[in-house]
Order: C-alpha cells, then structure tokens, then sequence
C-alpha cells in the first residue's frame, strides 16, 4: 500500500578521538580495553549535509562540548571537513594533530528512516485466516492453506488496490472467492467492500 511507510533521510556525523593513546605514544588507532587509548566514538544527527560550521554551531550549544575547546576542536579546524552531497552515502577524513599524528577520524553518512504512517499494515493474520478457513474438514483445511499460502501476494495486491478502509473484511472476501475458484468452497464469494 502507497503511503504506509515514509523515509526520512538524515545525516550522521560520527567524531572518534584518541588524544590519550598519542600521549602514549601509539600513533593510531588502539581499541579501548588495550592500554589507555580512551576511545570514544561521539555521533550527531543532522537533517542536511553537515558542514563544519554546522558541527562548531552544535559543540557550543553542548555543555559537555566545552572540554573539546582546546584539544579537538582546533585541530577539527585544521584538517578537511569531509565533503557530502546528495549522490554521495559516506565520507570521512582522518584527523591529524599539528606534529602530524593520526589522533582521530570524522565520518558523516548519510542515512535513512522509515516511519509508519497513519493506516494499516497489508498482511493476513491467524485469526483471518481462521475465518477463511471456517466450516472447512480435514484434507480441505490442509489444501485451502496450501491455496492461499500460494496466493498471498494475489491476495495483498487485490485488498491494497481497495485501500486501507476495509482492510480485513476485503482481505477475508478475497480469500474465499480464491477459495471458491480453487474448488474448495461451495458458497459463492460475496461482493467486495469500496
């Protein structure tokens, strides 16, 4: 059914920092449980291509942005910011200090949501199937679930073309004329509802 989901794209910038595994001396990368690397991924969200601007804005409104004034920030500063558009997924840079140490990476991606919107998710469920099947015996039953297994997508593609406001009445209806045209069920389909 058109309409039920909706995406929304976003952007996630994601700023790792390993200031303490320099002052060790590692040049690099060092997972967090080897050593003293102190290594922390931060990730921010944003509605459009972050720019660099974008990302400074969003550290001075953070209270606990204020301890990367004098050690991230300034060499965020002085290294590329990575470039996004529309046609691009991912890019990101790797952050050097000014002896020209790997001390970090910045990374923005681009990302998608769905969301649900108002209506009704296209499925059949146990209990409508129950109802097809009712007044159904033996063998019957096992040949009309293989029947309706077999139409399924039939069955969803002819209730979603009636829409989301008689959903399972529709569903139920389509599941016993294709029944009935199987040779399954005697009683003849009733109309479909609008």
């Amino acid at each position: 059914m058109a309409g039920l989901l909706s995406a929304a794209t976003f952007w996630e910038l994601q700023i790792s920092y390993w200031p303490d595994a320099v002052v060790g001396g590692v040049n690099g990368f060092v997972p967090p449980n080897e050593g003293k690397a102190d290594h922390s991924a931060f990730e921010f969200y944003f509605q459009h291509p972050p720019t660099r601007e974008d990302f400074l804005q969003v550290c001075r409104q953070l209270p606990w942005c204020s301890v990367w004034d004098q050690t991230l920030l300034p060499i965020v500063n002085n290294n590329d910011w990575p470039m996004m558009d529309m046609t691009r997924k991912a890019s990101s840079v790797e952050l050097k200090n000014a002896d020209g140490i790997l001390v970090g990476t910045l990374r923005v991606t681009k990302q998608v949501a769905y969301e649900n919107q108002n209506g009704m998710a296209n499925y059949i469920s146990s209990s409508e199937l129950d109802r097809a099947l009712k007044g159904m015996k033996g063998n019957d039953v096992i040949k009309a679930r293989e029947v309706l297994r077999d139409k399924n997508n039939y069955i969803l593609e002819q209730s979603q073309k009636l829409g989301p406001a008689n959903f399972p009445e529709n569903r139920l209806r389509i599941m016993q004329a294709v029944l009935h045209y199987a040779g399954l069920r005697k009683s003849k389909p009733r109309p479909l509802l609008k």
